[in-house]
């Protein structure tokens, strides 16, 4: 890919409604944990703007019960539903978050239209982190890097990958065993 590729983002709108943009932004939410939501809202406000979208959308919370299965299916199934729910509205990609991310000022437009971009070119998944247990294996750009990460708090994922994962349960998704 070139880096020409990387900028194409003309057919990327900037400000339209959420059923027109490409892409769902969700975050996950435990009902119990509303502390955890404004902890979330705290850092959109702040680096994006009240009630402003991010490539025409706004967050959407899914927020749910525990799991009586336990906070490893719970959560895979969060992130399950979240796929659901952007295929349904036929986004190209969904940007996934937990409830214990807080949006800082490294997210903008910009870097999600270039992320989008790298979708657009057949990449699965971009991760979003501040910092965390990576490693970097090369620069791609100076904002993208080829890393390992255990990191699933706040990412990009394709419509092909969604699809994948939904053709499975939940528990051939993640390494489960009953006890």
């Amino acid at each position: 890919m070139t880096s020409s590729d990387a900028n194409n983002s003309s057919n990327i709108p900037s400000s339209s409604s959420s059923s027109e943009s490409p892409i769902l932004i969700t975050v996950i939410n435990l009902k119990e944990s509303e502390s955890r939501k404004q902890f979330f809202l705290s850092g959109w406000n702040e680096h994006i703007g009240r009630d402003q979208p991010l490539l025409g959308a706004s967050p959407h919370f899914h927020t749910v019960d525990r799991d009586p299965e336990g906070g490893l299916l719970g959560c895979t199934r969060s992130h399950m539903a979240c796929y659901q729910k952007a295929i349904d509205q036929n986004k190209e990609a969904c940007l996934v978050f937990e409830d214990d991310v807080r949006v800082n000022e490294n997210l903008t437009e910009e870097v999600l239209r270039e992320s989008l971009a790298l979708i657009r070119s057949g990449w699965d998944v971009v991760r979003f982190h501040k910092s965390g247990l990576c490693k970097v294996h090369g620069a791609l750009s100076s904002r993208f890097f080829h890393t390992s990460s255990f990191c699933g708090r706040a990412y990009l994922i394709s419509r092909s990958l969604m699809e994948e994962t939904l053709k499975h349960d939940s528990k051939e998704v993640v390494p489960y065993t009953s006890t």
